[in-house]
């Protein structure tokens, strides 16, 4: 966790670092929307990406760093990874750390203003995200009713639930505009950049899902 002084340091230098483990390798139209992002904004992010299927031929005295001096911490996380990555991702000192997609194991890496993902994955069956394994549908209504009521009482851990849905679903529906609004929440909810941020609307049918 940043202390004050860094925090404060890190929103006078207007600088962002984002890490993003991914499974996902097909980026573009994240690269688009963080560069529209800090045009509109003023803030400075350093997006680096590490691909999963690379992990096993890059050195852990390189990767550690680069996920232990993250802001952010995306995780698209849909394998096994090695021991010391979970190790650095578990002592990182991101602020924020966002499981996109993943199932319990991973949910649990969650840290989100007062939100454990400790917390979330207590309360969870077992559940494997791989889409021929997952009733995707189910998981939406759940999502749907927590929704709902962190809508009527956007407050505290209310509200970090109702962000993490949003987040969620930025990622799975895609494209520019919800990844621009993804960045946006971030910089918004958690470390006090003055930018306005949509809901996420699904505006194709095949969604990354």
């Amino acid at each position: 966790m940043h202390s004050l002084v860094e925090l404060q340091g890190l929103i006078k230098m207007r600088s962002l670092r984002i890490a993003l483990l991914s499974t996902k390798t097909s980026l573009r139209a994240l690269f688009e929307a963080i560069e529209s992002v800090e045009k509109e904004v003023g803030v400075d992010i350093i997006l680096d990406t590490i691909y999963t299927c690379d992990l096993h031929k890059l050195d852990p005295g390189e990767v550690i760093p680069r996920i232990s001096n993250a802001d952010v911490l995306l995780l698209d996380v849909r394998e096994a990874i090695p021991s010391y990555v979970e190790e650095a991702i578990a002592s990182s000192k991101a602020r924020v750390v966002i499981p996109l997609v993943g199932g319990t194991g991973v949910i649990s890496y969650l840290r989100l203003g007062n939100l454990s993902g400790e917390i979330i994955a207590k309360r969870l069956k077992p559940l494997d995200f791989d889409a021929d394994r997952i009733d995707v549908g189910k998981v939406f209504k759940v999502l749907n009713i927590v929704e709902k009521i962190s809508k009527a009482i956007p407050l505290s851990i209310l509200r970090d639930y109702r962000n993490y849905i949003w987040l969620s679903r930025y990622w799975v529906y895609w494209g520019r505009r919800n990844l621009e609004n993804m960045v946006k929440l971030v910089l918004s909810e958690y470390f006090d950049i003055d930018v306005k941020f949509e809901e996420p609307r699904k505006e194709i049918d095949n969604c990354l899902l």
